[in-house]
């Protein structure tokens, strides 16, 4: 029974962030069970009953009595082992629906041999091993019931906040490592501690392990840190507690606890580990003690490889009131034994890291290095490990650049954005606009005057490489929105900045800039003209909400010669990218103003009259353009910003291309039917050829009958 009243019937957890490919394999959920009490026999002929367990929970420390203590005064033994299968078969059957999957009681598992409990639940899913099921007069199984939501885990607290709520019906258990893609706003900082394993001398048997974790602020004091378990209204503890094993001196744990502590004082914190074994009085009598210093003392950042073996001594006496003192200095005073124990050791956060040159960035200010060289080594950081951190990563770049204005923080900003053009990065790009939409708050008017004159230094083509140019391209949309947020929360923040004229003339210089890069018909750019357009519809959806008001007549023709600009060079990526432009401005806000409109509905009736004959995926975005069109009109009405007196003129424009839309509907139709006809064909050639082939079986059988008479 649970230590906490208040979890009896109410076990439930929410398993957060399960990647989609991992539906498509075989997952299964794994119940390890332990017992509580006296040490007993390793052979399950010699277990008690369930209620005597019971019954030594409630006298030893369970059923509701605090257990995060220093010194238990019972043991934690290994008892069985259930797992559910969760094949891509059951999830489709039984979970699709979204009703909560009852399986009945899964049936509890145990192994004669107690060395094979870490690894029971693999053997339990090959079917293979020395394993078999508890009786049920010992144990008749574990209840459980599952519910699948098909959408993030915010929107799924929203729905279901009345059966749902973190602080009083349910727990949120995350997975061992980050999702693929993680918000910026994402706070974790989780570091993962896997007891592995033990080799002891042969006089150390049923060895238990003790964890705490200490640090430079607090001394030998334990911290309250250490996360057993995932568990509705349990708070941190200061000590983790091995299970034992019986009668070996060589254990394998397998047991993984979880420290949760800001970057700072993780990276000054130690984990000691006190071991224990049973003496000839039957208790517990400590003979070993090791120290783990989390943080690699020549990079600076919290040690990085996945396993480690650490050095033990003798344990002193009373020696816990100044393990600070040991941890930090006076080790070498110490007895080292021949003992030798191993940890695993894994890091989940958005805040410390285990990479020195993405550590020095974030710590620019007190970094040992000239920021150059920290510029500079930072593109060596590999993207995932940015993503990761992103909001922190960028955080640090907008602040160097307010309190420093280092040129080569732009050349920084340019390699992100080439990373996040390459193909198996672009899943990250997301990640990048969620920073820009919900997480740049930085208002000081540095910023905006800084990336404003390296974009347009480095879009002049006169004056600068073709490396530097392509970069600049394929950076424009992320630096432009930069640009006019900056200047948005610095003019929100009252402070002195550039008059809106001069402003919004510097970009029209760099709109004018751009129009003649994307014009250039060079090898060397096509590549970046390609990036640029098929990224830059993100810019032109929301470009009227963040640029000053009351220019409506300068965004128009902003918009209207980047449009023109784009050559006809008859390349795929170029019409794509240009078609996709021309629906991110029929979709947005831009045609929201009559003044706007007035000069981009003609630009886009001329774009949609060249297209929309040309082929079929051409006719296809141009139909889809025209609707956006239509939509924009039609919300403008509906939601009463305008009325339809006032857009007449918008309305005829449209109805120039009633012709075209109807014969491109004509074309689309008879598409439509021709792949009808070729699908009807292929399915007759297939039951002609599955026809074949059972009269050629057929022919097989009488030879093979033949044969054997």
């Amino acid at each position: 029974m649970p230590n906490d009243p208040r979890l009896i019937q109410n076990i439930k957890t929410l398993f957060a962030n399960i990647p989609e490919k991992s539906y498509l394999a075989d997952l299964y959920m794994v119940a390890r069970i332990y017992r509580k009490g006296k040490m007993l026999l390793g052979n399950m002929d010699a277990a008690i009953s369930m209620s005597e367990v019971r019954q030594q929970q409630m006298s030893t420390g369970g059923g509701g009595v605090a257990t995060d203590i220093e010194e238990e005064n019972y043991y934690r033994r290994p008892f069985g082992c259930a797992v559910l299968p969760l094949t891509p078969q059951v999830i489709s059957e039984r979970l699709m629906d979204g009703k909560e999957y009852t399986p009945g009681n899964l049936s509890v598992f145990y192994s004669r041999d107690e060395s094979n409990f870490p690894n029971l639940h693999e053997m339990i899913i090959a079917g293979t091993g020395n394993f078999e099921r508890l009786p049920t007069t010992r144990a008749i199984g574990i209840a459980v019931g599952i519910t699948l939501f098909q959408k993030p885990i915010e929107q799924v607290l929203e729905d279901e906040k009345e059966t749902l709520d973190l602080t009083k019906t349910v727990c949120l258990t995350n997975l061992l490592e980050f999702p693929e893609i993680i918000s910026p706003g994402e706070q974790r900082s989780d570091l993962y501690i896997t007891v592995d394993s033990g080799v002891f001398g042969s006089e150390f048997k049923n060895v238990k392990v003790t964890a705490r974790v200490i640090s430079k602020d607090t001394g030998a004091a334990a911290l309250k840190c250490i996360n057993r378990s995932t568990c509705l209204f349990r708070e941190p503890d200061m000590y983790y507690h091995s299970s034992i094993y019986y009668n070996t001196s060589t254990p394998v744990w397998d047991e993984t606890f979880c420290i949760k502590l800001p970057a700072q004082q993780l990276e000054e914190s130690t984990i000691v580990f006190t071991f224990s074994s049973e003496n000839k009085k039957k208790k517990l009598e400590k003979f070993a003690v090791g120290f783990f210093q989390l943080q690699d003392e020549a990079t600076g950042v919290i040690k990085g490889e996945p396993k480690y073996t650490i050095d033990l001594f003798k344990y002193v006496k009373d020696m816990e009131k100044s393990y600070d003192n040991y941890a930090v200095g006076t080790i070498t005073k110490l007895q080292p034994v021949k003992d030798t124990f191993t940890l695993g050791l894994k890091l989940v956060s958005t805040q410390a890291t285990q990479e020195a040159h993405l550590n020095n960035l974030l710590k620019w200010e007190t970094a040992k290095m000239p920021l150059s060289t920290i510029l500079y080594e930072f593109t060596f950081v590999l993207m995932p490990k940015i993503a990761q951190h992103s909001k922190p990563v960028f955080n640090a770049l907008f602040e160097i650049i307010a309190k420093k204005q280092e040129p080569l923080t732009y050349g920084t900003f340019l390699h992100i954005v080439d990373l996040l053009s390459k193909k198996q990065f672009l899943v990250y790009r997301s990640v990048i606009d969620d920073y820009i939409d919900h997480y740049f708050k930085f208002s000081e008017e540095q910023i905006h005057r800084f990336l404003l004159d390296c974009l347009s230094t480095n879009l002049d083509n006169e004056a600068k490489t073709g490396k530097e140019v392509s970069q600049s391209l394929k950076a424009f949309h992320y630096m432009f929105r930069f640009i006019v947020m900056s200047r948005l929360y610095c003019v929100n923040a009252g402070q002195q900045v550039i008059t809106t004229e001069n402003f919004v003339q510097q970009c029209v210089t760099v709109f004018e800039k751009l129009n003649k890069v994307i014009a250039i018909d060079s090898t060397t750019l096509v590549a970046a003209q390609d990036l640029a357009l098929k990224f830059i519809p993100h810019l032109f959806e929301s470009i009227a909400d963040i640029f000053p008001s009351g220019n409506d007549s300068i965004l128009g023709e902003i918009t209207t010669k980047f449009i023109r600009a784009i050559p006809n060079t008859g390349r795929k990526n170029t019409i794509d990218g240009k078609l996709a432009i021309l629906n991110a401005v029929a979709h947005g806000s831009l045609l929201e103003s009559p003044v706007r409109r007035a000069a981009i509905i003609p630009v886009l009736v001329e774009q949609v009259k060249t297209h929309i004959h040309v082929s079929s995926s051409e006719r296809k975005a141009c139909v889809k353009v025209i609707a956006s069109i239509m939509g924009t009109l039609q919300r403008q009405i509906i939601d009463k910003k305008e009325e339809l007196k006032d857009m007449t003129k918008d309305y005829d424009q449209m109805i120039q291309l009633l012709p075209n839309l109807n014969q491109a509907f004509d074309e689309l139709l008879t598409e439509r039917n021709e792949i009808r006809v070729k699908i009807e064909r292929s399915m007759v050639s297939l039951d002609l050829q599955f026809t074949n082939i059972i009269r050629a079986q057929k022919v097989v059988n009488k030879i093979i009958l033949k044969s054997l008479h």
